[in-house]
């Protein structure tokens, strides 16, 4: 019986939004994302803070911004290695 109402529920979310019922995180389009830039020999350099920058530079599908002009989003660079 759950798995018929999950069925019907899928069909008429797809009616209502025109969009399929979220079907758990492999489907998941809502979240957070990470960028990684990093040289694989552990090497500092400038290149790679450009790229980094580039990438959140990038990223402006990000939900959270600063609407008010004052607050940032929450997006950052980390600049050493975890």
């Amino acid at each position: 019986m759950r798995s018929r109402r999950l069925g019907l529920l899928r069909i008429l979310r797809r009616l209502v939004t025109g969009r399929p019922m979220n079907d758990g995180l492999a489907t998941e389009r809502d979240a957070c994302g990470v960028g990684f830039v990093a040289d694989a020999r552990g090497r500092r350099s400038h290149t790679i803070l450009q790229h980094a920058l580039t990438a959140v530079a990038n990223l402006s599908h990000r939900g959270a911004v600063a609407a008010d002009g004052k607050t940032g989003d929450g997006a950052g660079v980390m600049t050493q290695l975890p």
